[in-house]
């Protein structure tokens, strides 16, 4: 220690001193030192003075501590537990001068006290000493049915107290148990049934009765479940085979082939679990269902077996649809157990399901296929709808008629019908053709053929400015269809009749109307139309000569000679500037003088210019004369219009 520079000097002159001299100059300077410091702070507080209470309980025979011993006081203040080395402390509400009494209890141990007077800002000890509780059970073992002592038994307790075994006689001893507490004595040996008995030991230092009887063990077969179910897509399941009664049970199985199982035998004194799975590919068709016998020393169980085996059923094998049947259906079912999952599948464009997939249980699945010809060239088609489940396949064959394009007329004049009227109008339609379908007609004459129509959707055709069938004899009408996959009508729709729509007498032209193309030549017939006795006639015929050019004209024998009369035809006047063509013309020496009906009388040749238009007409002067020289009234006087294209 470092002594003040105010001692140091003492402490030398003192060094022949005495020790004791020094060691009280050393204490002076500490206390010196000490004091001031002391000077400079505050004064501290004095501590706090408190009474407490503390002890050890510990067993009154081995001296032991006893844990978990409750601790208490009278008058009370606070209640603890003992730690494991048995100590306690009291200090809440513990007052000084006063007597406790200190309270010690534990299970198994009778309760016990101290007295304690605390003294102010001390702790008081009050240690505590508890005795156990001490009894016992004895009893003998004996088989029930002869009554004979059993040896060997096990014999244990609850609460735990210890475990014993039956001596040659079947007797059994259990020391050292606690009063008022109830035991649960349990008696076991092999081959026998447990037994387990209750015994409350009531008084101290007392045995208490004990005999147990033995049932020897007889093993009862159990099993669970009492079925097997395996759903769809299930192929295992849990056996557990059960020892519903005593000692050892012997078991073994027995179960179709499709059937295998984890286990065949065993023997289990409470319950074996094994492992049950099926083979749906190994059953026989038509198989749901079988039995799986357990055969045991403690009787025989036969648990069912049910497999869910979907089966497929289609109720067609083809669908033909021929050349008109637009939608045709089947049926698929379940003809086996649990619910079918399907789908179906096909690669054909002309053709469309519905559903394409689905379930089934009990109940059919309707399914309707309708195809299209839509597209389709005619001729015949084939091809396969497949339908894929988890119970089988199958499939079914479709067969399609596409035909060729039929037409019919629809309306129109009947066959063989005299027109009176014009225009004749037709209207026309396809037969067995799916989609847009396009027509295309023509006209015949006389028996000359007339040219086809461009193809168009129209059907109908309208005909005007037909010539007297007397002129050119019956008309015949002609109509084909052709399909959106462009397949054409072979043997077109076709109607025969004749034209008689003007009142004569009257002058026509022939054709009423045509087209031409710029510098072709065409010819134009002259027509009478039913007159009586033409002797005499004067034609003025007009015509454009910025769009025709005039070529000739020659007069048609057949009709006007037709009496056997000579035809005076002189040559023909010709304006071409204006466009004027005078024709005279007659008949000499027929008979009957004159000629009669309808015929034509000339043919007029022109060369188309250019794109236009030109009427070719009768103008005024044109007049027919019978053989006295009298007018002939003519009725109508029809041109024929050229268009040039």
């Amino acid at each position: 220690m470092r002594v003040p520079s105010p001692f140091r000097g003492l402490l030398v002159e003192g060094s022949q001193r005495k020790r004791r001299k020094i060691k009280v100059l050393s204490l002076i300077g500490s206390l010196l030192v000490t004091f001031s410091l002391l000077s400079c702070q505050r004064p501290t507080p004095p501590p706090k003075v408190t009474t407490t209470i503390s002890g050890r309980v510990t067993d009154a025979e081995t001296g032991k501590p006893i844990a978990g011993a409750i601790v208490s006081t009278e008058p009370a203040t606070q209640q603890v537990a003992t730690g494991d080395d048995g100590r306690f402390l009291l200090e809440a509400g513990i007052e000084a001068a006063k007597t406790y009494k200190v309270n010690a209890s534990k299970e198994g141990y009778f309760s016990n006290y101290a007295t304690v007077k605390t003294v102010e800002g001390e702790n008081r000890l009050a240690d505590i000493q508890l005795s156990r509780r001490i009894a016992g059970i004895s009893g003998t073992v004996t088989d029930a049915t002869t009554g004979e002592p059993i040896p060997g038994v096990l014999i244990t307790t609850d609460p735990i107290s210890q475990n014993v075994t039956t001596d040659s006689n079947g007797r059994y001893v259990l020391d050292n148990l606690t009063k008022d507490i109830e035991y649960r004595v349990t008696a076991s040996k092999e081959g026998y049934e447990t037994v387990t008995i209750t015994v409350k030991v009531i008084e101290d230092k007392k045995y208490q009765r004990g005999d147990i009887q033995l049932k020897r063990a007889e093993p009862k077969l159990g099993v669970s479940p009492d079925s097997l179910y395996f759903r769809k897509g299930q192929t295992s399941r849990l056996l557990t085979i059960r020892n519903d009664g005593t000692g050892v049970l012997e078991w073994s199985m027995d179960y179709p082939t499709w059937v295998s199982v984890s286990k065949r035998h065993g023997t289990t004194t409470q319950q074996d679990q094994v492992t049950v799975s099926v083979n749906r590919s190994a059953m026989p068709s038509g198989l749901y269902s079988g039995e799986l016998t357990i055969r045991s020393n403690g009787g025989d169980k036969v648990v069912g077996i049910t497999v869910e085996r979907p089966q497929l059923s289609v109720d067609v094998k083809e669908l033909d649809f021929g050349t008109s049947v637009d939608t045709l259906y089947f049926n698929i079912s379940n003809s086996g157990t649990g619910s079918l999952d399907w789908t179906i599948s096909e690669e054909i464009d002309w053709l469309r399901i519905d559903p394409d997939r689905g379930s089934a249980t009990d109940e059919e699945a309707r399914i309707s296929v309708t195809v299209t010809r839509l597209g389709l060239r005619a001729g015949s088609y084939t091809g396969q709808i497949k339908v894929s489940s988890d119970g089988g396949d199958a499939t079914i064959k479709v067969t399609l008629e596409v035909p060729q394009p039929d037409t019919e007329i629809l309306s129109g004049p009947s066959e063989g019908e005299e027109v009176t009227a014009l225009p004749v109008v037709f209207t026309f339609g396809g037969i067995g053709i799916e989609g847009p379908v396009q027509f295309s007609w023509r006209l015949n004459a006389g028996g000359t053929s007339g040219t086809w129509s461009d193809w168009s959707d129209e059907d109908e055709a309208r005909l005007e400015d037909l010539d007297e069938s007397a002129l050119v004899g019956s008309y015949v009408f002609e109509v084909r269809s052709r399909s959106s996959a462009g397949d054409v009508d072979l043997t077109p729709a076709q109607r025969r009749f004749t034209v008689n729509a003007i009142s004569g007498p009257s002058l026509m032209f022939s054709p009423r109307s045509l087209t031409v193309s710029p510098g072709s030549d065409f010819e134009i017939a002259i027509v009478v139309d039913e007159v009586s006795d033409l002797m005499l006639l004067h034609l003025v015929v007009g015509f454009n000569p910025s769009a025709l050019e005039y070529i000739t004209v020659d007069p048609e024998k057949d009709f006007l000679t037709k009496a056997g009369g000579s035809l005076v035809w002189p040559t023909p006047r010709i304006d071409t500037v204006k466009g004027i063509i005078d024709i005279n013309a007659g008949v000499a020496l027929s008979d009957p003088p004159g000629v009669s009906g309808t015929g034509i009388l000339g043919r007029l040749k022109f060369r188309a210019k250019g794109p236009g238009i030109s009427t070719v007409e009768f103008k005024g002067g044109s007049e027919l004369r019978d053989h006295t020289n009298a007018d002939i009234t003519v009725r109508q006087m029809l041109g024929c219009e050229v268009v040039i294209e």
